[in-house]
């Protein structure tokens, strides 16, 4: 009976362990979009690819599996930082605008709900700008991203 009961066991943790964390609802993924026109550059770890504009070209998409350290660093920064959060925006101070103006678009599943955001490069959100250096810095460092072509022209 021991042995029935220690197989069962054994079964049961077997199962446990190799569950699928995007199965049960508790993985972190995010689609991270960032550009100038109408197509984005765009990292998604849903779909484990990464979208580089090329301006004038199609879009090229290759496949990029980041490291789970990788996503883990994504989703503590994500936790570190008020990256959802609307800044308050003082009416007396000074705005500036650039032109072209690079717009981000940010959905991140964590912990089975989904958040998003939308901003542009008039937002001074030093806890975005923040975010969106480390992902650029993330993404740079890519073997995967650097072995893609330079895009030919540019937005004004």
């Amino acid at each position: 009976m021991r042995k029935i009961y220690f197989g069962l066991f054994l079964s049961v943790l077997l199962v446990a362990c190799s569950t699928n964390p995007q199965s049960s609802g508790e993985a972190f993924g995010i689609d991270f979009k960032f550009g100038y026109g109408p197509n984005d550059n765009e990292l998604n770890t849903f779909d484990d690819t990464y979208t580089k504009d090329m301006v004038v070209d199609d879009p090229i998409t290759v496949s990029l599996i980041l490291s789970e350290d990788q996503i883990a660093s994504i989703q503590a920064k994500v936790e570190e930082l008020n990256v959802f959060t609307e800044p308050v925006v003082d009416p007396n101070g000074v705005s500036v605008i650039m032109a072209p103006c690079i717009h981000y678009s940010l959905e991140v599943q964590m912990a089975g709900s989904t958040q998003s955001a939308e901003w542009s490069c008039s937002d001074t959100s030093s806890d975005r700008a923040e975010f969106v250096q480390f992902m650029f810095d993330l993404i740079d460092a890519q073997e995967e991203v650097q072995a893609l072509p330079e895009p030919q022209g540019g937005y004004m």
